[in-house]
């Protein structure tokens, strides 16, 4: 663990650029729970020492590739015990919306955020979508005094938001900086995705229904004009779009 004072600039151990706003300190972590420390666990311990933690308000950011939607509540209902949490942001890769199909994925998310309006807390998401898997993976909280960052913690990872990733379950590193410079670059680099890469999922949402709606008509055999040749002709080449199987795949895994 490296500590910096304020106006110290380490020459030939930290970059120079790394001068405090105050004291923080900077540290790197097997996040496991046997071996280390969960990535939960630590950020839950390190913003316990925030100044004013239940007077000011408080940002969850969250910055994953894989992404378990049964555990955003878990560990905001956790993390608000520690400090005054009223916005949380998660942005994910797009292809996570497959996993339970886009429209089912759109209405738990939207769900979350209603039940966390009524504790009073924002919840904004992002779906970023680029022709490569978006791979990062970052948490912060950062706490502000008239709109300026006074006190937060940032959190670099290999770990995802999911149960092996962020509770300790895989052996992770993870590297902690509470400095508020820090702070300042992990929320630029967010921002800067959700403006290159981020995107709606409504074109993906509406294209499952269509898929879905073509399966209904073939599974339901009515159809309304007499067949001349054979079904195959018809049929054959409707099959070769990938949404189509994976909706087929879909509908035969919930049987």
């Amino acid at each position: 663990m490296i500590f910096i004072e304020e106006g110290s600039h380490l020459r030939g151990i930290v970059p120079q650029e790394l001068v405090a706003y105050r004291r923080f300190y900077l540290s790197l972590h097997i996040l496991n729970k046997e071996h280390g420390i969960s990535a939960q666990e630590l950020i839950n311990q390190a913003s316990a020492r925030f100044e004013r933690k239940m007077q000011r308000r408080h940002e969850f950011w969250i910055l994953t590739c894989y992404l378990d939607l049964s555990l955003i509540e878990k560990v905001i209902l956790e993390l608000v015990k520690t400090v005054k949490v009223k916005d949380v942001f998660l942005a994910f890769n797009f292809s996570e919306i497959y996993k339970a199909g886009p429209k089912s994925t759109s209405n738990t998310l939207e769900n979350i955020k209603a039940r966390l309006h009524h504790l009073g807390i924002n919840f904004d998401w992002t779906a970023l979508s680029c022709r490569h898997l978006v791979h990062s993976k970052g948490y912060a909280i950062i706490q502000r005094s008239n709109r300026k960052i006074s006190d937060g913690l940032v959190l670099t990872t290999s770990g995802n938001f999911t149960a092996p990733g962020f509770l300790g379950g895989n052996v992770e590193l993870g590297y902690l900086s509470t400095g508020k410079k820090d702070l300042a670059k992990f929320e630029h680099a967010y921002d800067y995705l959700l403006k290159k890469l981020g995107c709606s999922i409504d074109s993906a949402i509406f294209k499952e229904d269509g898929y879905l709606l073509k399966f209904a008509i073939l599974s339901s055999g009515v159809f309304l004009h007499k067949w001349s040749g054979n079904l195959r002709q018809y049929s054959g080449p409707r099959f070769q779009d990938n949404s189509l199987r994976w909706c087929l795949r879909q509908k035969r895994s919930r049987q």
